[in-house]
């Protein structure tokens, strides 16, 4: 299972950064911190050095998506992370949590408004640039009794009505 820093360094060379100067160029990552874990990913067989390039391999790559485990434990690993440094006033973080009862005109607005970010984020998937410059976009939303239920497991006869 890759960890997300090796998810990080495989997504450089996949936009062609080739060298570990490149990678750090492109993630802002210290180069002796690039070198371990290109060992590492070597060992697992996920790139290989070829000259002085790194490579990937691609068979390897096609073959493995991540799974639902690994993604459940790396999107709470963001919004954990996002959640404390949105805490400290001086973060630039801006994951921001509001909790508000939604009229079914204001449901239909909020729906609308989703549709719109889904679509525009869906065009913006097919720019390039500098790794380290993406953006982790999170959202959704849920009913406070799910929430609940979903916290305190309760299950459909012993949950809150």
């Amino acid at each position: 299972m890759l960890t997300t820093l090796e998810r990080y360094i495989l997504e450089s060379i996949s936009k062609k950064n080739n060298t570990i100067i490149q990678i750090h160029l492109d993630t802002d990552l210290p180069p002796k911190k690039i070198e371990n874990c290109i060992l590492n990913l070597q060992k697992a067989g996920w790139c290989f050095i070829q000259g002085k390039e790194i490579k990937l391999n691609l068979e390897k790559i096609k073959d493995q998506k991540p799974s639902s485990l690994q993604k459940a434990a790396e999107l709470s690993m963001i919004v954990k992370n996002g959640i404390k440094n949105s805490i400290n006033k001086n973060s630039t973080n801006q994951f921001k949590f509001e909790k508000v009862y939604l009229t079914e005109d204001d449901e239909k607005i909020f729906n609308s408004l989703l549709y719109n970010l889904e679509h525009f984020l869906k065009k913006t998937q097919k720019k390039k640039g500098s790794t380290a410059k993406e953006k982790i976009i999170f959202w959704g939303e849920n009913t406070y009794k799910n929430i609940i239920n979903d916290l305190y497991q309760l299950n459909n006869s012993n949950s809150i009505a």
